[in-house]
């Protein structure tokens, strides 16, 4: 058998199990050894065909992910630094006990021409004593920034605005 007829057939197969309307096809070389849809995927039992949907990686509109972080105790330090085209807002902040993660600036409005910027972490799961510092930043590019006068980081106990 020359290469030729070889490398056509794997090139066939290769196409045929890209193509989303033989998903579930038994022509479909993903499906050969027990991968693709589950069975009850495939056929409801009333006999009409359920098409099988991934859930989706990035929430689409109208679905809200639940946030598990929650606003940090003080932010203790706000800074802005310009780039060529954007100003990244950086902030230091304390939280109530060690072991905070997922730390970020999260938008939560407008409000008199500052941009408000809550600063959220998600608690550790067991409680620990103590305190921690923890660090995040948030770019705001030249076209968000339009029409604003500056930010405003906001915590539990207390707020720090900057202008630009």
């Amino acid at each position: 058998m020359t290469p030729r007829p070889v490398f056509s057939a794997l090139g066939a197969f290769v196409l045929l199990a890209g193509c989303a309307t033989i998903q579930t096809s038994p022509l479909n070389p993903l499906n050969w050894f027990g991968g693709g849809a589950a069975p009850e995927d495939v056929a409801a039992s009333d006999g009409a065909e359920v098409v099988y949907v991934p859930p989706a990686l990035v929430p689409q509109a109208g679905e809200a992910a639940p946030d598990p972080r929650v606003p940090v105790d003080r932010v203790l330090a706000v800074n802005l630094d310009r780039t060529p085209d954007a100003i990244l807002v950086t902030a230091e902040a304390q939280t109530s006990a060690p072991g905070h993660f997922n730390a970020a600036l999260v938008p939560a409005g407008i409000e008199g021409g500052y941009l408000i910027l809550e600063f959220r972490a998600e608690p550790p799961s067991a409680a620990v004593a103590g305190q921690a510092r923890l660090t995040s930043g948030f770019v705001l590019d030249d076209r968000q920034r339009a029409g604003l006068r500056g930010v405003r980081v906001v915590a539990g106990q207390n707020v720090i605005s900057r202008s630009f």
